[in-house]
């Protein structure tokens, strides 16, 4: 079983691991990221997300059914993580063939390799190039605002085009479903739509809607109003 901190991820991930393996979600691979779901009994890898693990701990405290644990994004330390970390240990207690991971690429290692007397692996990853520009605006403007200003302002070459120094797919974060609906409106009236693709991604779409953000653009560029599940 490998657990993640939110549903997107929770699906996304099975999905990708599914296609890697040349197999079919919800046969090999499988995933819950609601507690409303089930998942195929045969399947032995699962991704489920990380509240519904302490649901199962519940019914099963040892995790009879399982082999091996994989908490992923252990970093982000939610109450569901740490609660389901201290609870590991009692199983490592009593099943001797249980195995645990944890994984992140940011984790201070040093804390879990104290607390479980572990060993760290590291695996290198790749890393890419950012650049942090600033952008002032005056504190009047709205979150909403200073978004649609730097897009058009900033990022766009035009209504057809983006500036050749960012020439790429674009992911804005926003702070709430209403603000990306209406970004996605004012965009979509802006732009030739000929050349781009703008698109909403938060927790209350479809997965085929959410799908979306990771499908194919076929030659045109993304625009993406995302809440912080991306």
């Amino acid at each position: 079983m490998l657990t993640q901190p939110r549903k997107i991820a929770t699906r996304t991930l099975a999905e990708r691991i599914a296609f890697e393996m040349g197999e079919e979600v919800h046969g090999f691979v499988d995933y819950m990221a609601s507690s409303g779901s089930k998942v195929n009994r045969n399947s032995k890898i699962i991704v489920k997300l990380d509240r519904l693990l302490l649901d199962e701990i519940e019914v099963d405290p040892l995790l009879k059914n399982y082999s091996c644990l994989v908490i992923d994004e252990a970093h982000e330390r939610t109450i569901s993580i740490d609660v389901i970390i201290g609870l590991i240990t009692n199983i490592l207690k009593e099943r001797k063939d249980f195995k645990v991971i944890i994984t992140s690429a940011t984790l201070d290692a040093s804390l879990f390799e104290k607390y479980f007397a572990a060993k760290t692996f590291k695996v290198s990853g790749r890393l890419y190039p950012v650049e942090i520009i600033h952008k002032s605006y005056t504190e009047e403007e709205t979150i909403e605002n200073k978004i649609y200003k730097c897009l058009t302002e900033d990022i766009l070459e035009s209504r057809q085009a983006l500036k050749s120094s960012y020439q790429g797919h674009v992911l804005s974060f926003c702070t709430g479903v209403e603000e990306i609906n209406r970004l996605c409106e004012r965009m979509k009236t802006f732009l030739n739509m000929s050349n781009f693709l703008v698109i909403a991604l938060h927790g209350k779409l479809t997965a085929e809607e959410q799908r979306l953000a990771f499908s194919e653009s076929h030659g045109k560029y993304k625009i993406i109003f995302s809440t912080r599940i991306a």
